[in-house]
């Protein structure tokens, strides 16, 4: 399994560092609208984002995206590790603005901007943070988007597309952010053990 870096501060040797499952993440890089359709879309077999934590290819880039020390990452068991192939932070991936563009044509179908405001809130939905997939099925249809406009908008996200899981060997590309999910823990160790 490739190394996996992540910068910290205040590290305690030896202390497993648990997952995030009993709740999910807002995020900090990537618009609200974006990241719950990328939730929308999600194949079964990738873990949540918003759950999961991030890492680095080698120190030097986990010291640069992150603070503090840069140290190596060691599972204490079951992992799925991801890398966003050639994009090296999603908040610079290509479907941040096509998925706002892609949303803002449909609702504007609707006339949406100009409702009253009672009537935006519907459609406002997708705009909260952290979404179902349910949830933000459930805002699309209620605004009453066909379903080949749903087929479209699911279309034209990329992400997915672009990352990959990592089994053996080697990350896909020498370029791209990734993530993983770690229902053990893992533990930090320094980066010359």
């Amino acid at each position: 399994m490739p190394d996996i870096f992540r910068a910290a501060t205040d590290v305690e040797p030896g202390k497993v560092k648990k997952p995030y499952f009993s709740s999910r993440r807002v995020p900090k890089n990537v618009p609200y609208l974006v990241d719950n359709i990328w939730a929308w879309t999600r194949p079964d077999e990738y873990p949540d984002r918003r759950t999961c934590a991030y890492g680095s290819l080698s120190p030097e880039q986990a010291e640069e995206s992150g603070e503090g020390d840069a140290y190596r990452v060691r599972f204490q068991g079951d992992h799925t590790i991801c890398q966003v192939v050639g994009h090296p932070d999603a908040k610079k991936h290509p479907d941040v603005r096509e998925i706002e563009d892609a949303v803002h044509n449909l609702l504007g179908k609707y006339d949406w901007s100009n409702q009253p405001m009672n009537e935006k809130v519907t459609a406002g939905r997708l705009y909260m943070p952290v979404l179902t997939d349910a949830e933000v099925q459930e805002v699309l249809e209620r605004v009453g988007l066909a379903r080949r406009e749903l087929a479209s908008l699911r279309d034209a996200v990329q992400f997915w597309e672009d990352t990959e899981i990592v089994e053996e060997g080697d990350f896909p590309g020498t370029v791209g952010e990734i993530f993983f999910e770690y229902p053990d823990g893992y533990v930090l160790e320094p980066v010359d053990a």
